[in-house]
């Protein structure tokens, strides 16, 4: 049986001012993605006892988002799902009793990161 191993590289990436302004507002644009889904999957569950979690539910939920906020129209979903990948497998694990409930992000606590696929 193959394994796959996986490497992970972090880049600093060095840049003109706009750049950096692009960056964060990505981080931003990704925060905002988290607290509102995870926003929502509460209201979900208070109000029907379940939460439609799966990573393909939020994305339909991104979708759908997208359509109602218009500045997210500027981001490419490679660079906006993956957060919404981590929620999702932060509820699968929440849910199997592996770790706590995922929470909300803080501006100002947390740091300004994300993460996309390269190929």
């Amino acid at each position: 049986m193959l394994e796959r191993k996986f490497i992970t590289l972090i880049y600093r990436l060095r840049g003109d001012k706009k750049m950096y302004l692009f960056l964060n507002q990505l981080a931003g644009t990704n925060r905002f993605l988290w607290n509102h889904a995870l926003g929502d999957l509460k209201n979900q569950y208070k109000e029907t006892g379940k939460a439609n979690f799966s990573y393909f539910d939020l994305c339909k939920w991104f979708t759908n988002k997208k359509q109602e906020v218009d500045w997210l129209q500027e981001y490419s979903q490679v660079l906006t799902r993956p957060g919404l990948k981590d929620l999702a497998v932060g509820y699968k694990t929440f849910v199997k009793g592996k770790r706590g409930a995922p929470e909300y992000k803080s501006k100002h606590r947390s740091k300004k990161s994300f993460w996309f696929y390269v190929n």
